[in-house]
């Protein structure tokens, strides 16, 4: 069913006559309010700037639609070194805009505008405009920036706490001497006489297999590195140096 909040995917500008037959379907009350997109740069998805003019034609033929907001999204907005990442915003705000202002010489209402996803939100408040689309930071993560420096001023500017974390129980501790092959393919070896400790949990509980030999764990609260492959229903941490001393032989 078609929702009066909907943000159709417009490649060209003819899909709109598509959606207006679907509106005038479904939403026979009151013309349905979507939000168009500008590709400023990012090349994922949106009209191009130069698809306004013919965007404006046919939506004038559209009855069953109204444009609630447009919008634009960045690819590097946490990137300020002198790079061609780090050039990219500032360059995509002025193809979007230069879209806006043409969008309005021909007589229509952008209505909401916004740009800002979480990179801008915490580091770029000129592009906040009338409103902000929160990502990665609504579950309590800062996403990538550059240089690392602007991620240690954004986090003291926007505070965030993860809103979810996955706990899971140790089943096992094993004593594996040096030299010895830890989980599938002994990706891992031991350099030492080694504490492993087995969580309950693996990729089917949600650790991804990626972390294997290269991700951690808070045991007691203090990072133990996860070795080897990470199973389905197990993964295997190195406790030997951070948690040998709390744990009975």
């Amino acid at each position: 069913m078609l929702k009066h909040d909907l943000t159709p995917v417009l490649h060209r500008c003819e899909q709109l006559a598509v959606l207006n037959r679907a509106a005038a379907r479904y939403a026979k009350r009151k013309p349905v309010a979507f939000h168009l997109k500008i590709d400023s740069g990012m090349n994922r998805l949106g009209i191009s700037p130069e698809s306004v003019d013919c965007f404006a034609g046919q939506l004038a033929k559209c009855k069953h639609l109204k444009l609630g907001g447009v919008f634009t999204h960045f690819a590097s907005s946490g990137v300020f070194l002198d790079t061609v990442a780090g050039r990219q915003t500032p360059e995509q705000e002025e193809r979007f805009y230069a879209a806006l202002e043409r969008l309005k010489k021909l007589g229509i209402d952008p209505g909401i505008v916004h740009l800002a996803n979480s990179a801008a939100i915490a580091s770029r408040p000129e592009t906040w405009a009338d409103m902000v689309r929160p990502g990665a930071v609504l579950y309590g993560y800062h996403p990538g920036y550059d240089p690392t420096e602007l991620r240690e001023e954004s986090e003291r500017k926007l505070p965030l706490k993860p809103v979810m974390s996955l706990r899971s129980r140790i089943i096992s501790l094993r004593d594996v001497p040096a030299e010895q092959g830890v989980g599938y393919d002994s990706t891992f070896i031991t350099s030492r006489p080694s504490k492993i400790a087995v969580l309950a949990a693996g990729y089917g509980d949600g650790i991804h297999r990626s972390l294997g030999n290269k991700g951690k764990v808070l045991v007691r609260g203090t990072l133990a590195p996860i070795v080897g492959i990470v199973s389905m229903d197990v993964t295997m941490v190195d406790v030997t140096t951070s948690l040998m001393s709390r744990w009975a032989t």
